[in-house]
Parts: structure tokens; sequence; C-alpha cells
């Protein structure tokens, strides 16, 4: 669970920056206000703006990132100036205001105050005529939406006009890197539009409609194969001439949260809770979420086919590109998925708790034992992590720069020897008695009449084997100067003479000893 802490908010410099470096006015594209002024008289101030954190100040706020430490979350970095209004609505609907597009805002309030300086700026009537032309002439064909003269604040105005035009839809610009995106979502149930194209093409949209509902999977239409009808608002963003443009059709989604867990049939670990979709389909519900922001994609689909008889089934995937070029000591969410590392590596899984609209609370289940493949892709994944703590530790330990993700290549050999080698770093190993594994090499008849001749002559019966450069050096980790020792203390001895060389058995006593040190040059 994320710990409590006190807020952390910003410095009065801070704020004073945050509002100063946007000459006071509201950072959201389309508002813009300006938030201070002088009161009648003279001496005083009225303010209706905020010094708004981008991401949360406390555990539980929007956009909240645990891995932030006190000094970014306080950091100029993470505030934005907002109006009070829009403050509290990048608030409530954080699904809509992601990070990337709070700081997109940010970005361009300074652009525009930058740009606009020694300028005068246009009356709030002289805006909304321009843009008002501006969406006649796109409208009806004339222009271009998003003309690299186009305010931005204009979107919102063209969404009211858009939504006006069907009263049965609601209508949701997006623009993100210069590509247009409109989010249209149903308002009531007979809400609808008819799409005309040729016979092929048609068959092929009924059937992709057809497993749409069966499966959750979008359908995707080209501009050149369509053409709407029955609606004034499809048929306006829809039927234009000279724009590139591609139809999705989603199933109706309704939100939900799902909670992840780390899971065995004797541990359970809770790892956090994230926002999710549940759709209806025609055999039974799918619900989808990304845990870990893209780092693990979940979809879960509850069969109901047969009412007696649901079968749930659940997928994983997961993507580390969201680690790449990062030091080990900023891996995003790393600290929270090491504590299901022990769980993964030894029989476990990642589970799902699912908390409806409708109340109904879903708790977390373990897979059948004979889903093999499965079992195998979570011990994989805590085997990666295992990876790179072991690499982490040993960095650590050594006072090595940070590792930093990427590409790597470890044997099962090398696996095996990483996790002993991690293992040695808060001591030495010390192995009492018939407790030491035997082992055996060869030597030459020479070096065996040399070792036999220091024994006679009363010299420690023991044997060294020490060994360099024996882990491969991924993530940038150079380990040449990692040094691995035992000693091997009063063993029994088997000797076996061949050609020229002997095979040497040893085997340990009651009075045997092994001790195994790690050492790095340099220490």
């Amino acid at each position: 669970m994320v710990s409590n802490h006190k807020r952390h908010d910003f410095s009065d410099k801070t704020k004073r920056l945050l509002r100063e470096n946007v000459a006071s006015l509201c950072s959201k594209p389309d508002c813009r206000i300006l938030t201070v002024a002088s009161k009648s008289d003279g001496f005083s101030s009225s303010n209706v703006g905020v010094a708004a954190h981008i991401c949360a100040a406390a555990p539980g706020g929007p956009r909240y990132k645990l891995e932030q430490t006190e000094a970014e979350r306080k950091h100029y970095d993470n505030g934005i100036w907002l109006c009070n209004t829009c403050s509290k609505l990048i608030d409530v609907d954080e699904a809509s205001y992601s990070e990337a597009l709070l700081n997109n805002w940010k970005n361009q309030a300074l652009v525009y105050v930058r740009e606009n300086i020694g300028k005068k700026l246009l009356p709030a009537e002289e805006v909304e005529s321009k843009a008002l032309m501006s969406t006649l002439d796109y409208v009806s064909g004339r222009g271009s939406l998003y003309s690299s003269s186009t305010p931005s604040k204009m979107v919102g105005f063209i969404d009211e006009h858009l939504n006006n035009l069907d009263s049965r839809f609601s209508v949701q610009t997006n623009v993100i890197n210069g590509s247009t995106f409109r989010n249209i979502t149903a308002l009531t149930n007979d809400a609808g539009f008819s799409i005309s194209m040729n016979q092929t093409d048609g068959e092929a949209f009924k059937a992709n409609l057809e497993l749409m509902r069966e499966t959750g999977k979008p359908v995707k239409l080209s501009d050149d194969s369509f053409k709407f009808t029955g609606s004034k608002l499809f048929e306006t963003i829809g039927n234009g001439e000279g724009v590139n443009k591609e139809l999705i059709i989603e199933p109706k989604s309704t939100k939900i949260m799902v909670d992840l867990y780390a899971i065995s049939p004797s541990s359970q670990i809770y790892l956090g809770s994230f926002k999710g979709k549940q759709i209806c389909l025609n055999g039974g519900l799918k619900f989808e979420a990304y845990a870990f922001s893209q780092l693990i994609k979940i979809t879960y689909f509850y069969n109901l086919t047969d009412a007696n008889n649901p079968k749930a089934t659940c997928k994983f995937i997961i993507n580390t590109s969201l680690w790449n070029g990062k030091s080990f000591r900023r891996l995003p969410f790393f600290s929270k998925l090491l504590m299901a590392k022990d769980i993964l590596r030894n029989g476990g899984e990642l589970s799902l708790g699912l908390e409806l609209e409708e109340g109904q609370v879903i708790g977390p289940m373990l897979i059948d034992e004979s889903h093999y493949s499965e079992l195998k892709f979570f011990e994989r994944f805590g085997n990666l992590i295992h990876i790179i703590e072991c690499y982490m530790k040993i960095a650590d330990k050594y006072n090595l720069s940070p590792p930093v993700y990427g590409d790597f290549n470890l044997s099962d050999e090398d696996f095996n020897s990483l996790s002993y080698i991690s293992s040695l770093l808060e001591g030495e190993e010390i192995v009492l008695g018939e407790n030491i594994e035997p082992f055996e090499f060869n030597t030459s008849l020479t070096e065996y009449e040399k070792f036999m001749e220091s024994r006679k002559a009363g010299r420690p019966n023991h044997l060294r084997i020490s060994n360099v450069d024996f882990l491969p050096e991924n993530f940038g980790l150079e380990l040449k100067s990692l040094k691995f020792e035992r000693t091997y203390f009063d063993m029994d001895i088997v000797a076996t003479e061949g050609d020229g060389s002997v095979k040497l058995n040893f085997t340990p006593s009651s009075n045997s000893k092994s001790v195994s040190t790690l050492s790095f040059s340099g220490d």
C-alpha cells in the first residue's frame, strides 16, 4: 500500500515563479483567462488562480507518482498555473488530463506568453468571431481546421459547434503530434448513423463488427472505403475531402477499478489499484487495464456462455521498453514489482481483483497449475526482476556507476552464478562437514606430486580456488575486477592416475570446511 505523508506543497517562491512565467494567465489552452488583478483600493489584489500540482502532492491525489521524491513533488517542474475552475477540472477528471497533457499545456503557455510580449491581446469578442469564421470555413469545406495558424483555444469552440449538430452524441477533440482525434460517444439509445460502402467492404465490415461484439477488438475503416449518412455530425466531420481519415469503432465500456496482486497458494501481496474499463460482449464480460503506466497490459475475459460453469481467462503483456536507457536507481515502479519477485519466481503469478460500478467485487484467483506456459511466463518476469536487483546490489556494494537498463544476455549458468554471487555480498559463506558438495578436477602429474609433497611437509591441508571475469558485463556494469575465492579445508582426496595426468576426487569428512568470499580490486 502507498505510505501516507503530508502534502508536499510548493514554496511561495515557486508559486510566484509559476504565475509570473505565464503572465498570470491560466495555462489551459482554451481558457487563458487573467487570474490576478488589483482591487479598487489599489493596495491589494484579487487572485482566481492557483499553482496546481501536475502529479499530486499526496497519496490518493490525481496523477500521484509513488516514485517521486518530496523535492520533485515541490519542484517548479511539477507545477502549472491554472485558474480555479480549470484546476478543479483536471483533478475531478484525472483520466482526461494526463501528466503529459498538462506538461504540454504548460509549455504552450510559456511559448504563448513569450511570443506575445509587447503585443496587444485580442478582446474575447474578436477571438470568438475569428474562431466562428474558421469553424464555418471548415464545416463548409472551404478550409482546414488545424492549420498552423489556428489558435489552440479554438478546439473547445469547435467542439461546442460540433456537439450542436447532433444532440444524440458527445464530441471531444484532441490534437496529438499534429493529428486530430475525435472521441464520439453515444448519449441516447436511439443514437445512430448509416455507413455506405461497396458490397465487398460491407461484408468484411459486418464480419468485423460481429468479431468486435465477441472479442472487443475495435473495427477500423479507412476514409476511402465508406461514406456517412443519417447524422449531420458524422456527415460534417467524416465526408470532407482532402483530409486522410480513419474511423475506429469500439464497443461501449464503463469505468472500473482493477486491483493487482502477486499471489501463490501460501502468499498474497497487493501491488496497487488501476483504472480500467468493462466491456459487455456477446459471450460475457471483458476487462482491460494498464498497470504501472503502460508497463503491464491486462486483459481479463469472464465467459458467461454457460451460466452454470462460467470460465475466466486472463492475459498479461509486459512491456519493459518504459525502462530503456534509465538508471536502475530510477526504474519506474521497480520498487513495487520487487515486492512480487519471490512469489513469481516460486510458482506464483500476477492476479486481479475487480471493483465494478455496481459495487460487485471479484477477488484475485489462482490459475490452474496445468497452465504451465503461463506460470513459466510469470517465473521469467520474476527472474528479470531478480537479475536487475542482483546487478544493482553489486553496483551499490562496490560504489560502481549505476547500471542502465537495456538489452542483456545471460545464460542459465550465468544466472545461477549471478544469484550465488549476490548472496555473498552480505559476507562470506561457510559450509561445514559433509554438507560440502564433493567435486573433482584433472591436474598434471607434476602438479599432483607438488601437492602431495606439501602435505607430507606438514603444510595446511587446504585447497584454494579463485575465479575472475566470471559474470557477463550487462547493463554497462564492468565486473572484471570482481574476484571469487573458495578455500577447502581437510577434504579427503582420492587420486586416479592416467596418461600424464591425475584425476582428483575431493569428498568432505566431518572435519572439512569450505569458505567462499567475494572481493573487488580497489576495495
